[in-house]
């Protein structure tokens, strides 16, 4: 009796159980533990009739349902649900951990599964894998990651915890041998895809990888070598990838003919490599580019012709046969080439070249128009441009750029800033976007300066500085409309800024020695250095002195004279001008006129000079006086008040105004 009563209590928990444990009762009515398993039962099964109708527990096996089938989004909140009321029980906390598992949700499928764990210990086994399993792919999701970043070094480290920990697991192995090859390790690299290939020798990735390592860094013939002593099952693993392979170590084998003048066996072995892959379109890119080379240029463009006859809706193909065509200036047909696929077939790439073509064709007609004297004509087709390409920053680029060609740089300046603050520029487009703002701003200056409307062009370049930083060109513009404008310790302030990029002064303190210092550098610009000479002479008070001798040998008292001039004139700076004053003693001398002479009297005659008699003593000619000025002057206008020479015979009182 003992061991049937064992043997009954270790039924499972289950309808089926109970008869067995009923007959055993009736044999011992008093047994309390037999009574007591058999009241358990029962209130199991009425437990489990009830959650049966639960719609949480309905739920919880949907979602187990919708997992297996692969519908992970859809049992995610079913799943979660059941967590919620039932935290302790280990079916939904496990079915929430191999859900987060297979999401690749890997941190987060940790804490679950090391809770199913300690719910279930008696199934230790299951949940031990499931972790090892997830700590695995997720330091592969980590090394993935990494690679994005570029940073290799991390994702070789992270990989090699996750080859240690999973060292049959081919997939880590030949990651970690993709990031030695990016590191340039090619032993370490080449290591690790053998260690795949022994583990599963048709491994497809292992064998792309070893090969192309092979034509990377060992001699081309190991490489070809290697492809050649595949077996037969890892040919048919690699399938058509085989001949793909075998083109493309051939394409590298005519590159290094190319690079060594061999031009006519380049062209043979791309060939060869054409008849294997004549549907790579690279291949046939390379051919005609070597064709060009050798001026066939007839051929080069049947090479592509008989590559669209092969696949003439193939996007790739008839990118680079526009390639080809923008390399012999025929872009026009370069972008009909490309019109023949719908606009929803053309990667990005492609659509974003096509769309290039298209903006550089119309924005030579925009030119064409503006040539011609169609200004407006051309301004209204470059704005519907601008609108059409409104989502694509080259096209915009390019038509900023036809803006200011055409004479509109006011409407290229807010295309450019709009640009600016779209957080997808490349690095080359950034910089293309600020060259062109500062030019634009420039072009704009100019002409705003050129009607006379010198503050907002010190408007306009102050804005711009703003947005680009203290541009050479842009701080000299200033400087001159500073200068021109009258404010010279601004503009000398802009010209110090240029001066001190230029050359270190620091170790000099007198400002005028500093600007000695930086006019005799021999990197300075000649037009620079009289800029700031001219300047740096309008702000400081001058005085000018010179001395006029002249002399006219002739008849004397007639036709000769002598005369002396000693000009003087001070300046110095005052408001956006500067005052002179100018002083010139003058002293003539034309000779003695002697009429006493008969010969003279004779030849020039004698005039009122000797109504009664001439004068026996010669008459001298000389007269000496001083001329006098004072004036104000700057680049808008000019004055000045003096006299001729005080001193002579007769002297006048001159002045005047000049704008």
């Amino acid at each position: 009796r003992s061991a049937w009563r064992n043997t009954v209590l270790a039924l499972k928990a289950e309808h089926d159980s109970l008869p067995a444990l009923r007959r055993y009762l009736e044999q011992d009515p008093k047994d309390a533990g037999v009574a007591q398993r058999i009241q358990e039962i029962e209130s199991a099964i009425a437990a489990q009739k009830k959650r049966s109708r639960d719609p949480v527990h309905i739920g919880l096996l949907r979602g187990l349902a919708l997992m297996e089938k692969g519908n992970l989004d859809a049992a995610d909140p079913l799943l979660k649900t059941a967590v919620q009321k039932w935290p302790g029980e280990v079916k939904p906390v496990g079915a929430l951990g191999r859900l987060r598992l297979k999401q690749a949700r890997y941190r987060e499928a940790i804490p679950w599964l090391q809770r199913a764990l300690e719910l279930e210990p008696d199934n230790a086994g299951k949940w031990r894998s499931l972790l090892h399993t997830t700590n695995y792919w997720g330091l592969i999701k980590q090394a993935k990651s990494a690679i994005l970043r570029n940073d290799f070094h991390e994702a070789a480290a992270i990989l090699h915890k996750a080859v240690t920990l999973e060292e049959q697991k081919t997939y880590g192995i030949t990651l970690l041998a993709e990031v030695q090859s990016q590191l340039k390790n090619a032993d370490k690299a080449e290591q690790l895809y053998r260690r795949a290939l022994t583990i599963e020798p048709q491994n497809g990735t292992a064998l792309h990888g070893l090969i192309n390592l092979y034509a990377d860094s060992q001699p081309l013939d190991d490489a070809f070598a290697l492809l050649n002593n595949l077996t037969q099952s890892q040919q048919q693993v690699l399938g058509e990838f085989y001949t793909t392979l075998q083109a493309s170590l051939l394409r590298k084998r005519a590159k290094q003919f190319s690079q060594d003048g061999a031009k006519a066996t380049a062209i043979t072995t791309l060939r060869q490599a054409i008849d294997l892959d004549p549907e790579d379109p690279w291949l046939r890119f390379d051919l005609a580019d070597l064709l060009l080379d050798e001026n066939e240029t007839r051929q080069a463009v049947e090479v592509f012709e008989a590559g669209l006859t092969l696949v003439p809706q193939h996007p790739q193909m008839r990118y680079a046969y526009a390639l080809l065509l923008s390399r012999l200036n025929r872009e026009a047909d370069a972008l009909e080439t490309l019109d023949e696929l719908p606009e929803g077939q053309l990667p990005p790439n492609i659509l974003a070249y096509r769309n290039r073509l298209y903006s550089s064709e119309q924005i030579k007609k925009v030119r064409a128009l503006a040539q011609q004297g169609k200004h407006q004509q051309a301004r209204e087709l470059l704005q519907l441009l601008q609108e059409h390409f409104s989502d694509d920053i080259e096209p915009q680029l390019d038509i900023a750029a036809a803006w200011r060609t055409i004479g509109s740089p006011q409407l290229a300046l807010p295309l450019l800033l709009q640009l600016a603050n779209q957080p997808d520029l490349s690095t080359t487009q950034q910089q293309r976007r600020d060259k062109l703002e500062l030019a634009s701003a420039l072009d704009q200056a100019e002409l705003l300066a050129t009607d006379n409307k010198h503050l907002k062009a010190l408007e306009l370049l102050k804005e711009t500085q703003q947005h680009l930083g203290p541009q050479p060109a842009l701080v000299r513009r200033l400087a001159q409309l500073h200068s021109s404008a009258g404010n010279y310790d601004m503009a000398l302030a802009h010209y110090w800024e240029l001066a001190a990029k230029e050359t270190t002064l620091s170790y000099i303190q007198d400002e005028d020695k500093q600007w000695l210092h930086w006019s005799r550098s021999a990197e300075v610009d000649p037009d620079l250095r009289r800029e700031v000479g001219g300047l740096l002479q309008q702000q400081s008070p001058r005085f000018f002195s010179g001395l006029h001798i002249g002399f006219r040998n002739a008849t004397e008292g007639l036709s000769s004279l002598q005369s002396y001039e000693l000009p003087m004139e001070a300046r110095w700076p005052l408001y956006q001008g500067q005052v002179f004053a100018h002083v010139a003693p003058i002293r003539l001398d034309a000779g003695k006129l002697d009429l006493g002479s008969p010969r003279t009297r004779s030849i020039f005659g004698a005039g009122a000079l000797c109504l009664q008699s001439c004068p026996e003593a010669p008459l001298a000619q000389k007269e000496q006086g001083t001329a006098f000025a004072i004036g104000y002057d700057n680049r808008n206008w000019r004055a000045d008040l003096g006299s001729s020479p005080l001193g002579f015979p007769v002297s006048h009182l001159l002045g005047g105004v000049e704008i």
